[in-house]
């Protein structure tokens, strides 16, 4: 019997799997090519700037029928010829302009209809992108709807000892950006007034995120504060 996610379940599904693999990628468990081979479907590299793609694996040229030279030398024409001009108008922006917020804990996602040469029509891919914590850019996972329980599978494999951060990813998601810089200046052993003095808040803001962090992540004692610190490289 095949599954079918709703929309809700393939958020969720695709912010863990990139935040797994730029887990990986930051810890030099791997290298980009390396993911590239074990992921079944788009994973990409796109341009800061311009969303222009750097690299693709082999499973995307091949559902592409297009060499990397090719996609390269393109530059943004590939773009316009593969992927659907309402996607260009309308989702694009969002993912530069979630680039230049330079949030490293976020994942953005949206779908875009990319052109199929075998059935000569467009077809609908889930997008997921996460800037990359080690070269500019983004680092972004494009997966046709129907494939993205067996993409997380595959992941699972990778996941090592993560199990922690796996668990606890949906918590550590609801964090504002904020929340994640006070969680940090915890973690390093700032007391409530060293972090209002250094951010220019008063300590009642800082108290107020800190309650918000405790609810948020279920936080009963400081080691907790710890654990999360190291699962989501805070510190």
């Amino acid at each position: 019997m095949s599954y079918h996610l709703t929309e809700t379940e393939i958020l969720e599904t695709q912010n863990l799997n990139l935040f797994i693999i730029d887990k990986l990628l930051d810890h030099g468990v791997f290298e980009l090519e390396e993911i590239g081979e074990y992921v079944p479907s788009f994973f990409h590299l796109n341009n800061k700037d311009d969303l222009t793609i750097e690299y693709l694996n082999q499973a995307g040229c091949d559902w592409l029928e297009l060499t990397m030279d090719e996609i390269n030398n393109m530059g943004f024409e590939f773009f316009k010829k593969y992927i659907h001009k309402d996607t260009l108008k309308d989702v694009f922006p969002g993912f530069l302009q979630f680039y230049q917020q330079d949030d490293k804990s976020k994942v953005h996602c949206d779908f875009q209809k990319v052109f199929d040469k075998r059935s000569q029509d467009y077809k609908l891919l889930f997008t997921a992108s996460k800037i990359h914590n080690k070269r500019p850019g983004l680092i972004t996972i494009s997966c046709p709807v129907e494939n993205s329980a067996s993409l997380t599978k595959k992941l699972e494999r990778m996941l090592g000892e993560q199990v922690f951060a796996r668990k606890h990813y949906k918590q550590f998601s609801t964090l504002t950006k904020r929340e994640v810089q006070v969680l940090t200046m915890l973690a390093d052993g700032q007391s409530n007034p060293q972090i209002a003095g250094q951010l220019f808040l008063s300590r009642r803001t800082i108290e107020q995120h800190r309650k918000n962090i405790n609810r948020k992540l279920e936080i009963k004692r400081f080691t907790d504060v710890i654990r999360y610190a190291q699962a989501f490289d805070l510190i």
